[in-house]
């Protein structure tokens, strides 16, 4: 065996390794931390598409931009550097889905990771609401239903009717927005978030003011202690 040929080996064994323990992570994940990974894989997907990239397409151009699951790993890297590990689960999603569609033998795990996001539940979608609402990338999300070109899964099944509609990205005290979240802060204490402030900014992908914090930490605050697994 040659050196390339040893290299290429250890490359696919190490990305079957960690797509392995990413899909064990959300196998294992109670149904709030699984909506939130889903959220953020929409908002992810979504921030890209907004720069010109549609991730749900990569099958057809992945092959001669190689370099990207590089890409995004080093967005991983930074993200973690940050001390945002949590807001790297997204981006994670894409990097093992970018993976099994450039390697044939860890496609597989493609297909699995996505069996278990379409286990994500209508929170997931309105989670992604306010994320992209607030990230100014809402034009572009994708409903929760898609699956990229290539990791389809054949015995999936789509209700259109379960699909709701698009609402405001405000964070409204009525009852449907108290269980958002609560959805939310459930995944963020999951995470180890230690504060109402923490998990709504996990939720919406970015850090706020102290204007905004004023503006939003009321359902957070009063939905704080209420939520639990």
């Amino acid at each position: 065996m040659g050196l390339r040929s040893w290299f290429d080996k250890r490359a696919s064994a190490v990305m079957s390794g960690e797509a392995q323990r990413f899909l064990i992570s959300i196998q294992g994940a109670d149904q709030s931390v699984l909506d939130l990974t889903m959220a953020q894989t929409l908002l992810y997907a979504a921030v890209l598409k907004s720069k010109g990239r549609d991730l749900y397409l990569m099958d057809h151009w992945i092959h001669s931009e190689a370099h990207f699951p590089t890409e995004i790993a080093g967005t991983i890297r930074m993200m973690q550097k940050d001390g945002r590990p949590e807001m790297a689960v997204g981006a994670m999603t894409w990097l093992h889905s970018s993976r099994a569609l450039l390697y044939p033998e860890i496609r597989l795990y493609g297909r699995q990771i996505w069996t278990e996001l379409a286990k994500a539940t209508d929170e997931a979608e309105h989670l992604a609401e306010i994320m992209a609402a607030n990230a100014g990338v809402a034009h572009y999300l994708e409903d929760r239903e898609y699956v990229p070109d290539g990791l389809e899964l054949s015995f999936r099944q789509t209700d259109v009717s379960s699909v709701p509609d698009r609402g405001g990205p405000a964070l409204k005290a009525d009852t449907a927005k108290d269980a958002i979240v609560q959805k939310a802060i459930i995944g963020a204490k999951f995470l180890g978030m230690q504060t109402p402030r923490d998990a709504a900014e996990l939720t919406m992908g970015r850090s706020l003011t102290d204007k905004e914090w004023e503006q939003y930490k009321e359902p957070w605050g009063r939905n704080w202690f209420n939520a639990s697994n």
